[in-house]
């Protein structure tokens, strides 16, 4: 509504109104040109574990199910990249001041533009050292009279300052430049490749290292299986890039060779450089963040440490071992010498017994008093030989069997055999008494 004093100028109200609207539009269009606002930006301090190492540093937390996403930004290549772990993985996170936000914002966007220019100065040296070779090559052949085609670029367009490949192509840039921001994506896609190539072994490497600590290793753990899982998941998406890469490779050579056979109209060829320019910087930003990822598993393989060995099994081997040396100990312990002689002894004395009986009447009725007497003399020498023999036989049973010999059944018959000689002695010496 239009104040008071102006209500009775309609032209006034109109313009109040307009200039209104104008100034409400131009806000929303700086706003909307505006790429990265710091207030827009939430940073924390976040303390985390990835791949068995603990972490303290300054990025976006992103909560995803049963997952944390983290964009971090590494100094190193001076690249932003994302990991994802698990909420038991995730130990603290303290958002940080807008002034904090704003300068961790400013110094990571300074470091970025130093990497593109020391990138595009690298690269602009290439393309200056490969002009130089081509153009010796064709003094060399017109001197030996070749026809030699001359390139579209040349040192002067080369030299020239050409804008970063992060900001857009003008659409209406002329033929030469878009050819040289062509020639320019050419060259980020051949570093890209050597890139992928590197960071492929790196992974291969892991690959490997992961499958001998497995065949080593009797169990397994969470760390491993996060860095089985994440290296193996790391090698998929390289060898994803690089098929980009070549993709990409192969979609400049065939604009350029459009535009050489007059096939592509020149004003089509901005956007159509501009829309691979986009492309190829996306994998470029594939490849850095691969370039961290698989760094920080190759970093992990160091905290896994020896492989898992088990030990129960010789534990086991050991008690069986103890039970068998005792077992085996067991018999060798001295048993008592009366054990087995005396049931030998009773049975002897009843055998003894009644062949004294038989012998007693077969001696009446056959022998002669003087071969008895002879006979007498003779059994008391070898009953005094068979008692020493008993005597120094009890004394070896006594001691324990391992150092009494190998042969049990021949003492025992020596001993058996030796009581009843004596009983047989005793028995012929009272038949000869009583016949006397």
């Amino acid at each position: 509504m239009c104040p008071l004093a102006s209500w009775r100028d309609p032209r006034a109200c109109h313009v109040s109104v307009l200039t209104l609207l104008m100034l409400m539009t131009l806000n929303g269009v700086c706003s909307a040109q505006d790429p990265v606002r710091p207030d827009s930006v939430v940073l924390e301090q976040v303390h985390f574990l990835l791949f068995g190492r603990e972490r303290e540093e300054i990025g976006e937390v992103q909560l995803l199910d049963e997952q944390y996403r983290i964009q971090l930004f590494d100094f190193g290549i001076s690249t932003y990249y994302t990991v994802t772990i698990a909420r038991d993985e995730l130990f603290s996170s303290t958002p940080i001041s807008a002034e904090r936000t704003s300068r961790v914002l400013k110094e990571r966007a300074g470091l970025i533009a130093a990497r593109a220019v020391v990138r595009e100065q690298r690269r602009k040296e290439r393309r200056d050292r490969a002009i130089a070779v081509t153009s010796n090559n064709a003094r060399s052949g017109r001197g030996e009279g070749l026809d030699v085609p001359s390139g579209s670029s040349t040192p002067s367009s080369s030299s020239r300052v050409t804008a970063p490949l992060n900001e857009p192509f003008s659409t209406s840039s002329s033929l030469e430049e878009g050819l040289n921001l062509l020639q320019r994506l050419h060259q980020v896609c051949e570093e890209l490749v050597l890139r992928s190539a590197d960071l492929l072994q790196v992974g291969h490497e892991c690959k490997e290292s992961l499958r001998a600590w497995r065949s080593a290793s009797d169990g397994n753990s969470r760390l491993f299986s996060n860095l089985r899982e994440e290296s193996f998941s790391l090698v998929e998406q390289t060898e994803s890039i690089s098929g980009r890469i070549q993709s990409r490779i192969k979609e400049i050579e065939w604009t350029v060779t459009q535009i050489k056979d007059k096939e592509l109209r020149p004003r089509d060829l901005p956007e159509l450089a501009d829309r691979i320019r986009r492309r190829v910087l996306q994998c470029e930003k594939k490849v850095d963040s691969l370039d961290v990822l698989l760094s920080a598993c190759a970093d992990g393989l160091k905290v896994l440490r020896d492989p898992i060995v088990n030990t129960t099994e010789p534990e086991v081997q050991q008690s069986v071992t103890v039970v068998r040396a005792a077992v085996t100990r067991e018999p060798s312990r001295p048993a008592p010498s009366s054990a087995r002689p005396e049931t030998e002894v009773l049975e002897s004395e009843r055998t003894g017994e009644r062949s004294s009986t038989a012998a007693v009447a077969s001696k009446r009725e056959t022998l002669a008093t003087t071969n008895n007497v002879l006979r007498v003399s003779e059994e008391t020498s070898t009953v005094a030989e068979i008692d020493s023999d008993a005597s120094s036989e009890s004394q070896e049973v006594e001691q324990p069997e391992s150092a009494s010999g190998s042969m049990p059944g021949g003492f025992s018959t020596l001993l058996i055999g030796g009581l009843l000689g004596a009983l047989l002695v005793l028995v012929l010496t009272k038949v000869v008494r009583s016949l006397l």
